[in-house]
């Protein structure tokens, strides 16, 4: 589990900027504006982030989901660790908002994000986010 002052910080790409179009599978139809934060596996490990598979389908503060808040207040809510390298790995592999792939698309066009933009991410207690632009 991640503890306060725990942090990393990860350079987007663009299918992070746009999953919703940039896409390496057609499995369904272009959705503008998703976008995720990625969790590098080391990461995940180490501060034991997982996805589903590890909470047997339940959601857990702490272990797969996350209060957050954006450092310019422009953004809250919970972040949902989810997604995994190759089935049934129980560590996650990017953040998304709880239920919802568009907010932190909104965020990264409100701080105008683009491909190379270092998001930092802080946790402020074990189970609280906070994310920036560096």
């Amino acid at each position: 589990m991640a503890n306060t002052g725990d942090n990393y910080t990860i350079e987007l790409k663009e299918a992070q900027l746009d999953w919703g179009g940039y896409r390496n599978t057609n499995t369904r139809d272009y959705i503008p504006g998703e976008a995720y934060l990625p969790i590098p596996r080391q990461i995940a490990q180490k501060y034991d982030i997982v996805n589903s598979n590890a909470t047997d389908r339940k959601d857990i503060y702490g272990k797969n989901l996350f209060r957050f808040h954006t450092d310019d207040n422009f953004l809250e809510g919970t972040l949902k660790a989810q997604g995994c390298n190759k089935a049934g790995d129980i560590y996650a592999k990017q953040f998304s908002v709880k239920g919802n792939l568009k907010p932190l698309g909104t965020w990264y066009d409100h701080i105008q994000a683009t491909t190379g933009t270092r998001i930092h991410v802080k946790w402020i207690a074990p189970d609280e986010i906070e994310l920036s632009v560096i």
